[in-house]
């Protein structure tokens, strides 16, 4: 329900990779740090809603090469790769561990990503369309521009500054 309110579609077997993903991430994080934010709801608002966000802005193509670079607990690709199925998903991490995790939850969605065990200055050797690269910009966290477009995420809370962040920089790059 909070993914409509961006206009995004969550079909019954994406919502069920999302719930084993949710499962995955609780579970592994206690053995290892990967996120602070352990309840259902605010897994679901905070990593998922705010992942989704940007797939309106994606392109409409019928295969997409997108690279996260420091993806952490696999945020935003992995969301994406549920629901994007037209996504073809690089997940680029400097600790192997967290990779780990990442193999085992794209095993357990049957997702298709590859990892790389790359510090993120690497990230520039691959041939990709979308870079995912975190950068706050007033509680918003934005992605940087691809081929003249571009796409970010926000909490739900924050849907308003992220569209005006968005704005802003699209007219920008037009000038």
């Amino acid at each position: 329900k909070y993914a409509a309110e961006y206009g995004v579609t969550v079909d019954d077997i994406a919502a069920e990779q999302l719930d084993c993903y949710a499962r995955l991430l609780v579970e592994w994080n206690e053995k290892m740090n990967l996120t602070a934010i352990t309840e259902p709801e605010q897994i679901v608002v905070k990593h998922f809603v705010d992942s989704l966000t940007a797939v309106p802005l994606l392109p409409q193509k019928d295969t997409v090469s997108l690279i996260d670079v420091g993806t952490g607990a696999g945020f935003p690709a992995i969301p994406l790769a549920i629901v994007c199925k037209n996504l073809q998903v690089t997940l680029l991490d400097s600790l192997n561990k967290r990779l780990l995790f990442l193999q085992e939850v794209c095993r357990e969605l049957g997702l298709s990503a590859q990892t790389v065990h790359a510090r993120a200055e690497d990230g520039g050797k691959f041939a990709v369309e979308i870079t995912g690269k975190r950068a706050f910009f007033r509680g918003c966290l934005a992605v940087e521009i691809a081929d003249g477009k571009v796409w970010g995420r926000g909490t739900a809370d924050t849907k308003a500054s992220l569209m005006a962040f968005l704005q802003a920089a699209e007219e920008l790059i037009s000038e």
